[in-house]
C-alpha cells in the first residue's frame, strides 16, 4: 500500500527517541516571586500598578503600616487585627501596638515612639527585618 499524508511516513527520530516513565524524574525547584500592590494604589511611569516586590524591607514596611493603621474590628474575618481606637485613649498604649506587630508580622521587628505634644498624640514606628528572614 502506497503512502498517503506525510504523517503515513515513520521519521528516523520517531524510533530513536524513547522514554522511561518509571525512572525518577528530577525536582527542579524554582523561587516564585509574587509582587504585592502597593498599599497606596498608583501607577508606575509605564501605566501599570505599582507593586512591591514579596519578602522586602518595603513590603514587611507596608504591612506593619496596615496593621498599625487598621481599627481593631475593621477587619470582620480578623478581628483582633489592628489597634484599638486611640480617640479617647491616653496614653497609647505601646506595647499593644509591639504585640500587634509581633503577632501579624513576624518578619518586623519594630520599635515604637510615642510623643504627645500640644494635645497632640504623635506614634512613630521604626521597622527592621528580622534576623534569619529572607529579605
Amino acid at each position: 500500500m502506497p503512502l498517503t499524508s506525510y504523517y503515513d511516513n515513520p521519521v528516523a527520530y520517531d524510533n530513536q527517541l524513547t522514554y522511561d516513565n518509571t525512572a525518577p524524574q528530577p525536582i527542579v525547584v524554582v523561587p516564585v516571586v509574587i509582587p504585592h500592590l502597593s498599599n497606596v494604589l498608583s501607577l508606575s511611569p509605564d501605566g501599570s500598578f505599582a507593586f512591591i516586590q514579596q519578602d522586602t524591607t518595603d513590603d514587611i514596611t507596608q504591612c506593619v503600616e496596615l496593621i498599625s493603621s487598621t481599627p481593631m474590628g475593621q477587619r470582620t474575618m480578623v478581628p483582633s487585627l489592628g489597634v484599638p481606637d486611640p480617640t479617647f485613649q491616653y496614653p497609647v498604649d505601646k506595647n499593644q501596638i509591639l504585640q500587634n506587630i509581633a503577632t501579624f508580622e513576624p518578619r518586623a521587628s519594630a520599635s515604637v515612639t510615642i510623643s504627645y505634644i500640644e494635645g497632640q498624640t504623635n506614634v512613630q514606628i521604626a521597622v527592621a527585618p528580622v534576623q534569619g528572614t529572607s529579605v
